[in-house]
């Protein structure tokens, strides 16, 4: 017979019954506890391990049929004058099996074990795991598991399953994501989901909570992509080097969520025109559009032809449209900022059949001379007449440069100046509009809720003369007054 060289002792697994109930009941007890103790047989070669090394036995306890009653369960050793017993377990009468039985000392290394049956040190003893035994009443139930010691074995010897690992260097950041809070008018921290891809893989997939988290990252690549989600909000991706992540080990990473979009349109060509990423889908009003070079692809520019895109009905896109929004853009205008000549139509809510009755229409207004008259401009119909918000021409820009523009209003006041409820962002910086007819009024007339109000893009069909000379591209719709625009960058 093969002989192991490792020590073997003979654990005496004794069972000290006592009643799980109090004492006063007649009936007669159906539980009993259970103690584990083990002492060495002399007959086999002594183990390098000190037997009062041991700290906890991990034991398995099965039914019969195999089903589970304790699994890795944890029982401090304790130490009575050089006999080692363990705290009680409690069991129901009845019958079992021991499935598993590891010895540990204080540091939880395994020093002895019993081995399982069909294992390679099955052999080494009587009676392998798992072994029946029973609990019954009134007695002292003993069960003698043979463990061998574990000096300079492997836990596949023993029947038990192993892993190894490879150890990877890892360093942590802070982050905390954050969404605007309409009830408060302020920012509040939030949970999300974060992805991070490493130099083109995957690393980490993982929510993190309302609160500044510590996050645990792969070290030793050159590129981090993060991506923040969360359901109902625009995702926010951010690369960072090595170097620029590590730098938030303990400065948290800022981010701000915005909710997704309403509409989303890329107008890169009529296809996309009719197939908007999100949103209702438009149609192409008219004929002569182009599509030409804008920030992301291709825009579309009406030149001098009555024909763009159309969404259809603002409430279908919209609901809340009279009360508040914004619409984004990027715009490749076709002058200087500080040129005369026709208004250049960039957005406008009508109503079918009823010219010049507009919620209100957006444009840039190149033709007066006064620079104060011209600029970007958010009118408003009022019903008797329309009110112009203008912001002048204080915003530099050249033919052909690529603009972002938002259109923001709130008729509660802006977030950014409440005593106003419209206003306009170029390139992510917020300027205020002035009531070109009434300069001392206050820029707070109220939009109203037309029924049939339509929203239609680089055109008018009231008007023959603003057409978009311009390039619109990658245009965006949110039912609230936006107020950071930091995403503007990705498509």
């Amino acid at each position: 017979m093969k002989k192991c060289k490792t020590a073997f002792l003979v654990p005496v697994l004794i069972f000290f019954l006592f009643s799980c109930s109090d004492g006063i009941s007649p009936v007669e007890p159906k539980t009993a506890t259970v103690q584990f103790s083990f002492q060495e047989i002399t007959q086999f070669s002594k183990s390098t391990f000190d037997i009062l090394e041991a700290r906890e036995f991990v034991i398995s306890i099965w039914q019969p049929d195999g089903t589970p009653v304790h699994t890795d369960v944890r029982l401090d050793v304790f130490n009575f004058s050089g006999h080692l017993i363990s705290e009680p377990l409690c069991l129901e009468v009845g019958n079992y099996q021991l499935a598993k039985f590891i010895v540990l000392d204080e540091n939880n290394n395994a020093i002895y074990a019993t081995p399982l049956s069909g294992s390679e040190f099955e052999y080494a003893v009587e009676h392998p795991l798992p072994r029946p035994f029973a609990i019954e009443n009134n007695m002292v139930n003993n069960v003698v598991p043979e463990v061998i010691s574990t000096a300079g074995q492997t836990p596949d010897q023993f029947g038990y399953i192993s892993f190894g690992f490879d150890e990877v260097e890892v360093f942590d950041f802070l982050i905390a994501a954050f969404i605007y809070e309409e009830d408060v008018q302020n920012w509040v921290l939030t949970g999300a989901n974060l992805k991070i891809e490493a130099d083109g893989s995957v690393v980490y997939d993982y929510p993190f909570p309302n609160s500044t988290s510590r996050i645990s990252v792969v070290d030793g690549r050159s590129i981090y992509q993060l991506t923040v989600s969360k359901t109902g909000y625009e995702e926010v991706v951010q690369t960072f080097s090595n170097a620029e992540l590590r730098s938030h080990l303990d400065t948290p990473l800022l981010v701000t969520l915005n909710t997704s979009p309403l509409l989303w349109n890329k107008l890169d060509s009529q296809a996309g025109i009719e197939n908007s990423e999100i949103g209702p889908d438009g149609f192409v009003y008219g004929t002569g559009i182009s599509f030409l070079p804008a920030k992301f692809g291709h825009g579309f520019h009406s030149g001098s032809s009555n024909t763009g895109p159309n969404f259809g009905l603002w409430k279908e896109i919209n609901p809340v449209f009279h009360l508040k929004g914004t619409i984004e853009f990027w715009w490749k205008p076709a002058r200087d900022f500080d040129e005369t000549g026709s208004p250049d139509q960039v957005f406008v809510s009508g109503v079918y059949e009823q010219p010049w009755v507009l919620p209100f229409q957006l444009m840039y207004r190149w033709r007066e001379s006064d620079p104060q008259m011209g600029g970007f401009e958010f009118s408003i119909y009022g019903g008797d007449t329309n009110f112009a918000y203008r912001t002048g021409k204080v915003v530099p820009f050249e033919a052909g440069e690529l603009v972002h523009v938002a259109f923001v209003w709130d008729m509660d006041g802006l977030t950014v100046d409440n005593q106003v409820n419209y206003g306009v962002y170029v390139d992510g910086v917020y300027y205020g509009l002035s009531n070109i007819y009434s300069p001392e009024e206050a820029v707070t007339e109220l939009m109203r809720n037309l029924v049939g109000a339509y929203f239609s893009m680089g055109y008018y069909s009231g008007d023959y003369h603003n057409q978009n000379q311009g390039v619109i591209d990658n245009v965006k719709i949110f039912d609230y007054a936006k107020t950071g625009f930091s995403d503007r960058l990705v498509e």
